[in-house]
């Protein structure tokens, strides 16, 4: 039976028939849903109210339907016995009319079948519904949606969290503007994405000084304001599955989308690109999308995107994700990913963006290049960003799982495993990173490392690992947490609390680290040391050390305090920390003793009780301190007989002066 909406006229469409036609989703944005921009100081302002006025009606013509085959369109790319057309008629001229025969706004609809799409569709500032029932667009054409805007001018440079800006651009509340400046940080210059734009509603406006619906996030200098002079809404309905054919959609103020991909496009180029946005939901499903990023988001605000994609990525081993995002704020991502041939995820520049992710095999196509060495790229990085929330699972990853370069305020709780020759660390932060917290992370990896924290570039501090529970799966030199500062007074800050590392050497901290933290662990070793803390102002503190090994803890600094550690080997105190060692700082220990490189006096330790073969003679010591003896005998004359149970400090110093302690014998 012919559908109504395939008849070769073209017809008014009531909004009943329209909203059924966008489905819930779109009711939603365009009928009254509230903008949800952090921040938005102008509560109950729908899309709808926001684009077409406070009385929220659309303008007249915005609902009227368009049919592609109105013009021509043809559904010809198989022929009527399945296989390929070698001569299918090109649509792009046919789809390209029906778009220009929209005044300010209607729904396209294109009927079932599978279209030959070679050229570039342009639509420029007009609300559209794209409505596809089984339609397949072969042939690498792009939809190109865009708005224009006015003459950009100078405006007053940005602080984060800021609503309002000085301009002398012209802009009445209800308009957009779009805003773009230079990005400006307190802890670095962004070298990998410096500037950006992004759109904002205009709620007053009064001497110069525009009000905005939302704050903006980002600290920017050299600013310039554009009104965008016709805003447009975009809703494209499920049913739309595109192969070789992309989507860019710049400065669209609300709607929803939702397609799915699949094919080769030409390399740099995109799946679907989101730039210079707003309020905008995006589902997108794809397979075997190679040579090009799956979803790319450029300079948007208030965005929500679900993304499945399997085996997508590039064919010739430069870096191409699923996901590949800059200068976005407000933004929450859900990605399920199978075999991303060279990674899930890479965003830079970005505020405020929650990404959930499950992932499994991302980086294969390293291993099919038989690419064996060095970095072999992220399944998720970001860069330079602030406000950064990493959840979900990322298993059999080829390389690093999550790496966080330069990120201020990041929380990550993710499950991780790893492949056999993965380098660098399963977990890795670093460049100028500050208050990071990795909470309950499972790893189970074959890296050097489980988490890393690289200081060589000056990182902030303040980071923790709260619960860990980490198991490296190479015995041989590798590590759980791995702490490395190669520059001299830099503060560490990191913290580790609970959990259970199991590891060659599950702890290290390499030298001129301070305030490094290890506290309520389980330390489970396979051959080398427990902690291995060569850095200093370091802080052991009720840790267990298991398994095999014969050193439980390193130390390296003379302000590190090493306290209630359980372990059947022993505390290893070296050279340079002699000279000034003092027990404490090493209090309440259980080990067999605590050892001293290059010496031949050492302490027994069990249980808190500290025993010498003497009262020492170098070290430094405090009044009050005790040593037990721990080979007593008995000595002095015939009925005045005493055993010297130990040694006090009567006087600080180095060594001090120590007295005995007696036990008459009554021989």
């Amino acid at each position: 039976m012919e559908l109504e909406r395939d008849k070769k006229e073209t017809t008014s469409m009531s909004r009943r028939t329209f909203f059924t036609g966008l489905g819930a989703a779109g009711i939603g944005l365009i009928a009254g849903s509230t903008l949800t921009g952090m921040g938005n100081a102008a509560a109950g302002q729908s899309v709808t109210d926001s684009v077409y006025g406070n009385n929220g009606d659309p303008p007249l013509g915005c609902c009227t339907e368009y049919n592609v085959k109105d013009k021509g369109a043809k559904a010809d790319y198989f022929l009527a016995d399945g296989t390929f057309n070698p001569n299918p008629t090109n649509n792009t001229l046919p789809f390209q009319q029906t778009f220009d025969a929209i005044e300010t706004g209607g729904a396209v609809y294109i009927p079932a079948g599978a279209y030959y799409v070679t050229g570039n569709v342009t639509v420029s500032g007009k609300h559209v519904a794209l409505i596809a029932e089984g339609v397949r667009l072969y042939g690498g054409g792009t939809f190109l949606l865009d708005a224009p805007t006015g003459a950009a001018g100078a405006a007053s440079d940005v602080t984060a969290g800021d609503y309002r800006l000085t301009t002398a651009v012209s802009a009445a509340a209800g308009d957009f503007v779009e805003i773009a400046g230079t990005i400006a940080h307190s802890l670095y210059t962004p070298s990998r994405y410096a500037a950006t734009k992004f759109i904002a509603k205009v709620v007053a406006a009064a001497e110069g000084t525009l009000t905005l619906d939302r704050n903006i996030m980002f600290s920017l200098t050299g600013v310039t304001v554009a009104r965008i002079t016709r805003p447009y809404t975009l809703h494209v309905s499920e049913g739309l599955s595109l192969h070789s054919v992309g989507m860019s959609v710049s400065r669209c103020i609300g709607g929803t989308v939702s397609v799915s991909m699949t094919g080769v496009r030409v390399a740099s180029s995109s799946g679907i690109a989101v730039s210079k946005c707003c309020d905008l939901s995006l589902r997108v499903q794809a397979t075997d999308l190679l040579s090009t990023h799956t979803v790319v988001l450029q300079d948007s605000n208030n965005v929500r995107l679900g993304v499945t994609a399997a085996r997508c990525g590039q064919t010739d081993g430069s870096s191409v994700k699923v996901i590949r995002a800059n200068g976005i704020q407000n933004a929450t991502i859900d990605a399920l990913c199978n075999g991303s041939l060279t990674g899930d995820s890479t965003i830079y520049g970005s505020r405020n963006v929650r990404l959930h992710i499950e992932s499994v095999g991302s980086g294969r196509y390293n291993r099919e290049t038989n690419v064996t060495g060095g970095n072999r790229l992220e399944a998720v990085q970001f860069s330079e960003c602030n406000d950064i929330t990493v959840t979900g699972s990322l298993t059999e990853v080829d390389d690093q799982a999550i790496e966080f370069l330069s990120v201020e305020r990041g929380v990550i709780q993710a499950k991780v495993s790893t492949l056999p020759g993965s380098t660098e660390g399963a977990i890795v932060i670093k460049g100028k990173s500050k208050e990071v917290d990795i909470v309950n992370p499972v790893i189970r990896c074959w890296n050097p490392y489980g988490i890393k924290f690289e200081y060589v570039d000056g990182m902030q501090g303040y980071h923790k690992v709260i619960y860990p529970d980490i198991v490296n799966l190479n015995d041989t030199s590798h590590t759980g947490i791995f702490i490395r500062d190669a520059q001299t007074a830099l503060d560490a800050n990191v913290t580790v609390l609970g959990g259970v590392i199991e590891a060659n050497t599950p702890f290290i901290v390499n030298p001129n680290h301070n305030k490094v933290t290890i506290k309520d662990t389980i330390i489970e070793c396979k051959g080398g040391y427990g902690v291995q803390m060569n850095g200093d102002f370091g802080i052991v503190d009720n840790v267990a050390v298991t398994g095999t090994t014969t050193r439980a803890v390193v130390v390296n600094g003379a302000n590190t305090t090493v306290s209630r550690v359980r372990s059947h080997s022993l505390l290893y105190v070296r050279s340079g920390v002699r000279p000034g060692f003092s027990i404490g700082k090493y209090r309440s220990n259980d080990v067999s003793q605590i050892y001293f490189d290059q010496g031949s006096w050492h302490i027994r330790a069990s249980q808190g009780k500290y025993e010498a073969p003497s009262a020492p003679t170098e070290y430094a010591w405090s009044t009050g301190d005790v040593l037990y003896n721990q080979a007593p005998v008995e000595t002095g004359a015939a009925g005045s007989k005493y055993i010297v149970t130990g040694w006090v400090c009567t006087a600080s110093g180095t060594p001090g002066v120590w007295s005995q302690l007696r036990a008459l014998t009554g021989n």
